[in-house]
Protein backbone atom coordinates (compact mmCIF):
# COMPACT_ATOMS: atom_id res chain seq x y z
CA UNK A 1 0.00 0.00 0.00
CA UNK A 2 1.62 3.94 -0.65
CA UNK A 3 0.92 6.27 1.71
CA UNK A 4 0.45 9.17 -0.66
CA UNK A 5 -0.39 12.53 1.24
CA UNK A 6 -3.42 14.99 0.31
CA UNK A 7 -2.97 17.76 -1.30
CA UNK A 8 -3.13 20.73 1.59
CA UNK A 9 -4.90 23.88 1.33
CA UNK A 10 -1.79 25.94 0.57
CA UNK A 11 -1.44 23.57 -2.73
CA UNK A 12 -4.94 24.25 -3.71
CA UNK A 13 -4.48 27.99 -2.85
CA UNK A 14 -1.64 27.94 -5.26
CA UNK A 15 -3.61 26.20 -8.29
CA UNK A 16 -6.30 28.78 -7.41
CA UNK A 17 -3.99 31.68 -7.84
CA UNK A 18 -2.39 30.57 -11.21
CA UNK A 19 -6.20 30.35 -12.55
CA UNK A 20 -7.07 33.39 -12.03
CA UNK A 21 -4.11 35.39 -12.68
CA UNK A 22 -4.09 33.18 -16.36
CA UNK A 23 -7.89 33.73 -16.60
CA UNK A 24 -7.42 37.28 -16.06
CA UNK A 25 -4.39 37.87 -18.90
CA UNK A 26 -6.66 35.53 -21.32
CA UNK A 27 -9.87 37.81 -20.68
CA UNK A 28 -8.50 40.76 -22.30
CA UNK A 29 -8.99 39.50 -25.61
CA UNK A 30 -12.40 38.30 -25.45
CA UNK A 31 -13.23 41.84 -23.59
CA UNK A 32 -11.88 43.40 -26.48
CA UNK A 33 -13.52 41.95 -28.72
CA UNK A 34 -16.90 42.28 -26.91
CA UNK A 35 -15.85 45.98 -26.67
CA UNK A 36 -15.27 46.56 -30.18
CA UNK A 37 -18.45 44.48 -30.93
CA UNK A 38 -20.68 46.71 -28.96
CA UNK A 39 -19.08 50.31 -31.30
CA UNK A 40 -17.12 51.06 -28.47
CA UNK A 41 -19.39 51.97 -25.69
CA UNK A 42 -17.11 54.93 -23.74
CA UNK A 43 -18.47 53.62 -20.27
CA UNK A 44 -17.05 49.60 -21.50
CA UNK A 45 -13.84 51.17 -22.86
CA UNK A 46 -13.06 53.21 -19.94
CA UNK A 47 -14.20 50.50 -17.43
CA UNK A 48 -11.81 47.93 -19.38
CA UNK A 49 -8.98 50.50 -19.11
CA UNK A 50 -8.95 50.63 -15.59
CA UNK A 51 -9.48 46.69 -15.22
CA UNK A 52 -6.84 45.75 -17.18
CA UNK A 53 -4.62 48.80 -16.43
CA UNK A 54 -2.23 46.33 -13.89
CA UNK A 55 -1.77 44.53 -16.86
CA UNK A 56 -0.79 47.71 -19.54
CA UNK A 57 1.61 48.13 -16.65
CA UNK A 58 3.56 45.06 -16.37
CA UNK A 59 3.49 44.77 -20.13
CA UNK A 60 5.60 48.17 -20.02
CA UNK A 61 8.69 46.23 -17.82
CA UNK A 62 8.44 43.18 -18.95
CA UNK A 63 10.51 41.73 -22.14
CA UNK A 64 10.03 43.03 -25.45
CA UNK A 65 9.18 39.69 -26.84
CA UNK A 66 6.76 38.72 -23.74
CA UNK A 67 4.71 42.14 -24.45
CA UNK A 68 4.79 42.00 -28.32
CA UNK A 69 3.59 38.33 -28.11
CA UNK A 70 0.61 39.59 -25.65
CA UNK A 71 -0.10 42.10 -27.63
CA UNK A 72 -0.14 39.99 -31.20
CA UNK A 73 -2.81 38.12 -28.67
CA UNK A 74 -5.07 40.92 -27.98
CA UNK A 75 -4.96 42.16 -31.56
CA UNK A 76 -5.90 38.68 -33.03
CA UNK A 77 -9.43 39.23 -31.17
CA UNK A 78 -9.80 42.88 -32.07
CA UNK A 79 -9.59 41.73 -36.00
CA UNK A 80 -12.01 39.02 -35.45
CA UNK A 81 -14.63 41.66 -33.93
CA UNK A 82 -14.26 43.25 -37.45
Amino acid sequence: MTDRKKPTAGFWITVALVAVLVGYLLSSGPALYVIMKLGKPGWLATAADFFYAPLVWALGLSPNWLADSYWNYTFCWDSLAH
